[in-house]
């Protein structure tokens, strides 16, 4: 009887234990799998920005491609339909798609892992086309204060300029070094005929309008708004005082829109626009910028939970920025650099000027809250402001 009493108990004690083991495996698991979840979610909300497809252009996905025997035929056909649409705007709408077309046979040789010669071929084509547009633009130059057609042209135009400079900025991460050159001179070439293009539009509050329903048009991941501010932020240094001032009040729209999703999204949810910071490509000395004005933005409004969560992860993503800017460096041969401690410019915007020589970045500034940003920046480990002037 007690064998057996002793047998049950020995028999209940490896039950519980065996339970308790598989309890803490499948604890583990759904640890790991969380965390796994939560790297995916930040990685497709990456791509949901920077991989654009064809049909985010509005056009097919390109079979035919510059390195095949029947490309001519392609363009043959694209001659024939530009010879035969009169209409101007018409005639812009088409020159705009094959300037889609051709990026995106571009994206697609450098994905196959074309020879750089054939790349460097269909950037060309590319940038040829992009001309095209700027020139087909100029017959409709004024026309989008009384043509409804104009204007609806200049609000697909816009969305997909901003679509084709976050492709080209994608594409600057993909080739060998003897291609990136091209992709970034393609890239600047894009953005100062996008300027000039904008620069037509006579009604600037109608511009403005254009621009906000081109963002919110945009499609994207829950931080899209941080890219899509970006390239504006290029695009405010190629374009006329007044045009840049339109720019400037979307850019406000777009941050005020990108402050109020964060302050709504969960800790969690905040983490991932952290770590979303990290892993996004572009010119991490901009998105510094950026991301200071947000900051500047979430520190005026009313302190709740939310907006002091929303601050630490703030301030991480610019750590985050910081170490990649560090990184950069070893790459582009610039002089040793060390990024600001994490107690730095607390409460103020952090500012980085850069040798107007080599392009590389100078030590830190702190510009403080109650100055704008043309003020006297201060340095680390002082409160009184240098006496050089950041350019903004």
């Amino acid at each position: 009887m007690q064998k057996s009493i002793k047998i049950t108990i020995a028999i209940l004690f490896l039950s519980f234990s065996l339970a308790g083991i598989a309890l803490a495996q499948a604890t583990d698991i759904n640890v790991i799998s969380a965390g796994q979840t939560a790297t995916d979610s930040v990685i497709n909300a990456v791509n949901a920005d920077e991989n654009i497809q064809a049909k985010d252009l509005g056009i097919s996905e390109p079979t035919i491609l510059p390195n095949s025997p029947l490309y001519f035929l392609k363009n043959l056909s694209r001659s024939i339909q530009t010879l035969f649409t009169l209409n101007a705007v018409k005639k812009a709408e088409l020159q705009q798609k094959f300037s889609n077309e051709k990026l995106m046979e571009a994206k697609k040789l450098i994905e196959i892992g074309a020879k750089p010669q054939i790349i460097e071929k269909a950037i060309n084509n590319y940038q040829n086309q992009v001309s095209n547009v700027q020139k087909v633009t100029e017959q409709i130059k004024g026309a989008a204060a009384t043509s409804t057609q104009a204007l609806n042209f200049l609000d697909k135009f816009i969305q997909q300029q901003v679509l084709q400079q976050q492709i080209l900025q994608k594409l600057e991460t993909q080739v060998p070094t003897s291609t990136l050159e091209k992709i970034k001179e393609a890239r600047e070439q894009h953005l100062e005929q996008f300027g000039q293009v904008m620069t037509k539009l006579e009604d600037k509050t109608k511009m403005q309008e254009n621009l906000d329903k081109s963002m919110e048009q945009i499609k994207g991941s829950d931080f899209k708004d941080f890219k899509s501010l970006e390239v504006l932020k290029n695009l405010e240094t190629r374009v006329t005082t007044t045009t840049k001032e339109a720019i400037q009040k979307t850019e406000d729209n777009l941050l005020n829109k990108l402050q109020s999703n964060l302050e709504k999204l969960s800790p969690e949810d905040q983490t991932k626009f952290k770590d979303y910071l990290d892993k996004i490509n572009g010119n991490k000395e901009q998105q510094m910028e950026i991301l200071q004005n947000l900051k500047a933005k979430v520190q005026n409004a009313t302190a709740t939970l939310k907006t002091i969560q929303l601050k630490e992860k703030l301030e991480q993503g610019q750590t985050k920025i910081l170490q990649k800017i560090e990184n950069g460096l070893k790459k582009a041969n610039c002089p040793s650099w060390t990024p600001p401690a994490a107690d730095f410019c607390k409460q103020g915007r952090i500012y980085i000027p850069k040798n107007p020589t080599t392009g590389c970045p100078m030590e830190p500034k702190c510009i403080a809250p109650s100055e704008t940003s043309t003020s006297k920046p201060i340095t680390p480990g002082t409160s009184e402001p240098m006496n050089a002037t950041p350019k903004q």
